[in-house]
């Protein structure tokens, strides 16, 4: 039987494996994805596909309003002190907020894709690259959330989780539908990267942070728990943009 050094030394190094596997499950399907696209687009629509992208993930970063890292912390002062209340109040009122922020943020996408497509690349012709990419702009609001949780609950699993779910869909539905859809394909896969993430680590982690979610506060938003995670989450989102 191993000794409790051994013990101690063993699970540090899965969890190091675990920890080093989301950006390594991320970069290799990403990789591959990008090459299967290149191959299939020529380099003006890998370009018009980078700038859909972009976009993309800059609307959705400023729809998440940095509720990453306040979230991280709310959970994992809330974990320490065994208060399971505090972390779902956290919890349930960021992903409220950037729910309706992201929604809003998508719906305005929606209705104004001829000009933020004109905006990007000088013409509306690709107005519909833009609808699709409003699927990942909610994606990437609530991931913002959903990896704060992760870190405050100290989980490596969840994002190698959201890695390996999101990043191999993406690149599944890039095999399918490229050849055929061309850039449609591209930004679809490029889109669904993000929603395909967050269900697949809810559903591989539910068990683990069942108690710290369920059941839903009363109420689901708590405008005091929100207003707090919010001027925190200020500084976090205007870095963020910047980078």
């Amino acid at each position: 039987m191993p000794s409790p050094a051994a013990r101690l030394w063993t699970d540090r190094l899965v969890r190091l494996l675990v920890t080093a596997g989301a950006p390594l499950a991320g970069a290799l399907t990403g990789v591959i994805r990008n090459k299967w696209i290149a191959l299939h687009l020529d380099a003006a629509g890998v370009g018009i596909l980078a700038q859909v992208s972009s976009a993309q993930t800059w609307i959705g970063t400023l729809s998440g309003l940095g509720l990453g890292l306040p979230v991280a912390r709310a959970v994992g002062e809330a974990t320490g002190r065994g208060d399971d209340a505090a972390a779902r109040r956290a919890v349930w009122s960021a992903a409220s907020v950037a729910s309706l922020a992201a929604l809003s943020a998508a719906s305005l996408g929606l209705a104004f894709a001829g000009a933020l497509s004109t905006a990007l690349l000088g013409s509306p012709e690709h107005a519909g690259l833009v609808r699709i990419s409003m699927i990942g702009v909610v994606g990437i609001a609530l991931q913002n959330t959903l990896q704060g949780f992760f870190s405050g609950r100290s989980d490596a699993g969840g994002p190698l989780a959201f890695a390996v779910a999101g990043g191999g869909t993406a690149m599944l539905l890039a095999f399918a539908l490229v050849p055929r859809w061309g850039l449609t394909g591209a930004a679809l896969a490029a889109a669904v990267l993000y929603p395909a993430g967050l269900l697949g680590a809810a559903l591989a982690r539910r068990r683990v942070h069942a108690e710290v979610v369920r059941p839903a506060p009363r109420p689901v938003l708590d405008r005091r728990e929100a207003g707090t995670l919010v001027r925190l989450g200020a500084a976090t989102l205007l870095l963020a943009l910047f980078d």
